[in-house]
This record gives structure tokens, C-alpha cells and sequence, in this order.
């Protein structure tokens, strides 16, 4: 399964560990672009309608390279719910007025 990354939710504010931890990731996908490595998969969860990462600072970077027009869909590897820890789950809050998924790939505006 592919997806747009600015579609993608973060599980956690974005703070300074996850930038810090972005640079070494954007560093490190950088290389494997150069020399035409695939990008790895990005875990995600779907929950009320949306999809969150399991890897902040890899989402970080897969907008950013979206931004540089790059990285337009990226593959996921979706996680079912109940397999993330209950603590990751009560993160994952969508902010207001934010696409929802409504089915297949199509968002509406909630």
C-alpha cells in the first residue's frame, strides 16, 4: 500500500529528539537515494479514520523530501491497532480540521 506523506499523521508533537533524529534519517535516505536504493517502508496505524506513523522522524523526512517534489507516495506497512501499545495508541489524536480518510484513498475535510 503507498501514501501521500503530508496524509500521514505524527503519533508525537514534534520536538527536539525527533528533529535530531531526522537529521541522521534524512542523512542516511539521502545516500540510499543517491545510489538508487528503495526508500524503506514506513509503519503506519489506522485509527478513527486516519493514518499515524510509527516512526515520526522518517515521516519528518518523507515530507520533506514530498516538499522537493521526490517523494511523491511512499509504502506503507500498515499495523493493526491492537498491536500498538495502549500508551503509542492515546498519542495518535488527529488535530482539528485535518483530512479524515473516508474509504480506499479518498479524504474529506472533517
Amino acid at each position: 500500500m503507498y501514501l501521500t506523506p503530508s496524509r500521514i499523521l505524527y503519533t508525537h508533537s514534534y520536538d527536539a529528539d525527533i528533529r535530531m533524529s531526522t537529521e541522521q534519517s534524512f542523512s542516511d535516505m539521502a545516500k540510499s537515494a543517491i545510489h538508487g536504493s528503495v526508500f524503506p517502508k514506513l509503519q503506519v496505524v489506522k485509527k478513527d479514520g486516519f493514518h499515524f506513523t510509527l516512526n515520526d522522524a522518517k515521516l519528518q523526512v518523507y515530507r520533506h523530501l514530498e516538499k522537493l517534489g521526490k517523494c511523491g507516495r511512499v509504502e506503507v506497512e500498515r499495523i493493526a491497532l491492537k498491536e500498538v501499545p495502549e500508551g503509542i495508541r492515546n498519542l495518535m489524536k488527529a488535530p482539528e480540521r485535518v483530512r479524515r480518510c473516508t474509504g480506499g484513498f479518498k479524504y474529506a475535510l472533517i
